[in-house]
């Protein structure tokens, strides 16, 4: 794959997306950039015909990949189930935390791990039924649609 941009600068962002394409797979294929002076010079020796510079648009396309397909609904709910998942075990840190404060003396400052834990809880519940994905801040009420 050849890239316009700084290989380097590229190589996270598509190795991600590599992983993540491939995360159900044994084996995930390898990754392999350079920068389109690199991608002709291995073209012309290699004896590929490969148009000069001069002669290519500013938006030619050399080559499309085959489209990757959309994650199945059964992967979408999974993905949901575990990120709630991981905010409700967040909100029982932040209750554990509650309770070592209030213990150690400090009555005060356990509103906010336990604010922050019933934030934790309440998001994550609902992010089974919305898009938002659980976090330490309390849900507001739905936005209303103008009519």
């Amino acid at each position: 794959m050849w890239c316009d941009q700084n290989p380097g600068t590229v190589r996270p962002v598509a190795q991600s997306l590599l992983e993540k394409h491939f995360a159900s797979q044994p084996t995930v294929p390898g990754l392999h950039l350079m920068d389109q002076d690199g991608y002709r010079t291995l073209l012309s020796l290699l004896g590929g015909n490969f148009p000069p510079s001069s002669e290519l648009r500013e938006d030619a396309e050399i080559y499309r990949a085959p489209s990757l397909t959309a994650p199945s609904a059964e992967e979408q709910r999974l993905k949901r189930l575990k990120k709630t998942e991981e905010g409700f075990a967040q909100a029982t840190r932040r209750l554990q935390l509650a309770k070592v404060v209030c213990t150690g003396g400090f009555p005060k400052e356990v509103l906010k791990p336990v604010r922050e834990a019933l934030a934790w809880a309440l998001s994550s519940r609902l992010s089974l039924f919305t898009e938002n994905a659980p976090s330490d801040k309390l849900p507001g009420p739905p936005k209303r649609q103008k009519q």
